[in-house]
């Protein structure tokens, strides 16, 4: 079975060397994603997914990875382990991994959202900022008064 994605990648092919490399939830998944793409551009409301609770063939991980597409922003996170926060090629999809210190996978997720929670600041890390911020403009205007 050849199958070829959509317009973000339509020079990519999958090839499936038989039926039995699928199991079938490649493609309920991406349903799932499209359902939870509708609600979020309806409603707001943001999706996980845990792809570890999802049985996932190897061949079939890379379909969905090919269905997918690969997006432009790519961001690391290092903290108690490493995070991996990549955007697809389907706005609004973001693909999400959890390594432990000794890069042993700890979770995998797919975000629906304008926005992984990851990679937003917390209002109370941004007062902090700008108190830290005034702190160094004060020690930097009593420096130059001297």
């Amino acid at each position: 079975m050849k199958t070829e994605c959509g317009s973000s990648c339509s020079t990519a092919r999958f090839e499936v060397d038989s039926p039995s490399t699928m199991t079938g939830n490649g493609i309920a998944l991406l349903y799932e994603i499209t359902h939870a793409l509708e609600r979020y551009a309806e409603s707001g409301e943001a999706t996980a997914i845990d792809l570890q609770r999802v049985p996932l063939s190897d061949q079939e991980s890379d379909w969905m990875a090919g269905m997918l597409g690969k997006g432009e922003i790519n961001a690391t996170l290092h903290s108690m382990g490493r995070t991996t926060i990549e955007e697809t090629g389907t706005s609004g999809v973001w693909r999400i991994a959890h390594y432990d210190e000794s890069e042993v996978l700890l979770g995998a997720f797919i975000e629906v959202t304008n926005c992984p929670e990851l990679l937003c600041t917390p209002a109370e890390d941004i007062r902090e900022g700008a108190e830290r911020l005034k702190r160094r403009l004060k020690e930097i205007s009593e420096e130059v008064k001297q």
